[in-house]
């Protein structure tokens, strides 16, 4: 695989990134890389944040190499990304250079962790039926919070299934429409992360 990927449960702050790559001669010295991070709202979309190719001429005379890059936030600014879900290291454009790969010795990211966020659950409205469809509301949960409802047809001994999946909106309300024209009688439970 020519990526990795740094997650977090609760998100971070990113100031800095430090990349440190180390090797017994000039053979592979270089560092080669995209970084890219994707945020809390939307964790699975990564957005360039830097390329890097960095190749010193070291001489050939066998002598050992070590170097330092750093990836700091734009002058005047103290946050290089916020609300930070991951970071991805692409390696891809490596290619060729120094001889198809490089030896990194450590990669650290710096910044500070975001604090756990409590997920409150909203208020369920009162369901209703409309055209067909089981109209499921509620208000005043944690803006943005993933939620999943779960149907089952069997209380007694209950195999609960996803039904559905949303995000509340900013908020902190949802609806959802859910068909039942000719789906047995089903229980539903609301799921918060």
């Amino acid at each position: 695989v020519p990526w990795i990927i740094f997650g977090t449960g609760n998100g971070w702050n990113l100031t800095n990134i430090v990349v440190y790559s180390l090797w017994h001669d000039y053979g592979r010295d270089g560092q080669f890389y995209n970084v890219s991070y994707s945020t809390l709202a939307a964790p699975s979309t990564f957005i360039p944040l830097a390329s890097v190719a960095y190749n010193p001429f070291v001489p050939h005379d066998g002598r050992a190499t070590g170097n330092r890059v750093q990836i700091s936030p734009a002058l005047g600014q103290a946050m290089l990304a916020t609300n930070v879900a991951a970071v991805k290291f692409d390696f891809t454009p490596q290619g060729q250079q120094d001889y198809g790969w490089s030896g990194y010795s450590e990669i650290v990211l710096q910044g500070t962790n975001l604090p756990s966020t409590v997920v409150t659950s909203p208020v369920l409205g009162k369901a209703t039926l409309s055209g067909g469809n089981l109209i499921l509301t509620g208000t005043g949960g944690t803006p943005w919070a993933g939620y999943t409802w779960l149907s089952t047809t069997n209380l007694a001994a209950p195999v609960w299934v996803t039904n559905s999946t949303g995000t509340l909106n900013g908020v902190g309300a949802f609806t959802n429409s859910i068909p039942v024209g000719s789906v047995p009688a089903s229980f539903f439970r609301l799921r918060l992360p």
